[in-house]
């Protein structure tokens, strides 16, 4: 079913695995008239997927009707017809690692800025970097190289309060040379998006469907999630972060996730009110979850080791 566009994702990851394993054969994926019109006219992110799977030669057909009838048109025999049907689920699937980075080059093709490579592990911060510009440095403080942070928040449900506050608190409180760069998706075009993504080494957000490019990110990076009271779903984008090569981690703003979660979940007013709460997270713990992730980079990128040389 595909959609609102982390869950056209879900769907089309499943796919790739199993076209990767038929190279050679025409590939095709089916939309009713909805979710045509929601590839085709939805958000940016899913007219950025629908241009990327074109791109690849995969015909995208909106007149579905009976499987049976496409064994006449795609096939010529029906003996021959592979048809995959993907599943509801909690998360993100893929049958190989090398299937995510394969979908990730192809996207990576796609991007107007052609992007062959994703930068790891980077210590030149504001080198050809739109996020960082140099008017809002100063003297790094730190032996080690930082990564690259930035807070990506809504302008909706789920919103960060405070915003421009969390980012002087993590400059000034890790001794940063920059100020992390506050970002919304809700305007920006999916080359924009993506390129986001691919300049971040750890990502600052709420939960919602902006974590869904995260698969974009460099390797070594992070996403850490905020939830408010009684909103349950880190193994969501926790499972893309996974098959993504990518750490994961989140804050909560309750005190039992799996209880709470479950009391709002009795009614659909309450999963409402739960879905929109607004976000003001506690400083002394989003500094302890990106110091915990800072310290996950730095033993990703060999960089501890490169200090004990130095020392």
């Amino acid at each position: 079913v595909f959609g609102h566009f982390p869950h056209t994702l879900q769907h089309l990851l499943q796919c790739w695995s199993l076209w990767r394993r038929y190279p050679n054969s025409k590939h095709v994926m089916l939309l009713d008239g909805m979710q045509n019109h929601s590839m085709a006219k939805g958000s940016s992110f899913n007219i950025g997927l629908t241009r990327m799977i074109r791109a690849q030669g995969i015909i995208v057909d909106s007149n579905f009707t009976e499987p049976k009838n496409y064994s006449q048109t795609y096939e010529g025999d029906a003996n021959k017809l592979f048809v995959g049907v993907t599943t509801k689920f909690k998360g993100y699937k893929i049958a190989d690692t090398e299937d995510l980075k394969d979908f990730r080059q192809k996207m990576l093709e796609s991007l107007s800025s052609h992007r062959d490579a994703i930068e790891s592990c980077s210590k030149n911060l504001h080198i050809d970097n739109p996020l960082f510009p140099s008017n809002v440095t100063k003297p790094q403080q730190h032996a080690l190289p930082m990564p690259r942070i930035v807070i990506i928040n809504r302008k909706g449900a789920r919103r960060l309060l405070a915003p421009d506050s969390i980012a002087r608190l993590l400059q000034d409180e890790l001794g940063l040379s920059y100020r992390p760069p506050v970002v919304y998706f809700e305007d920006f075009s999916f080359d924009h998006q993506a390129e986001t993504f691919l300049q971040a080494d750890i990502v600052v957000t709420p939960h919602g469907a902006q974590c869904t490019g995260a698969f974009f990110m460099p390797q070594c990076g992070s996403l850490i999630e905020s939830f408010p009271l009684g909103l349950d779903y880190p193994v969501f984008y926790g499972r893309l972060a996974r098959i993504s090569l990518l750490n994961h981690s989140y804050v909560y703003l309750g005190t039992n996730m799996q209880a709470e979660a479950a009391e709002v979940m009795k009614t659909m007013t309450s999963r409402k009110v739960a879905r929109n709460k607004q976000l003001c997270l506690p400083a002394p713990r989003i500094l302890e979850a990106v110091r915990t992730q800072i310290d996950e980079w730095r033993r990703c990128c060999g960089f501890g080791d490169e200090a004990a040389v130095m020392s």
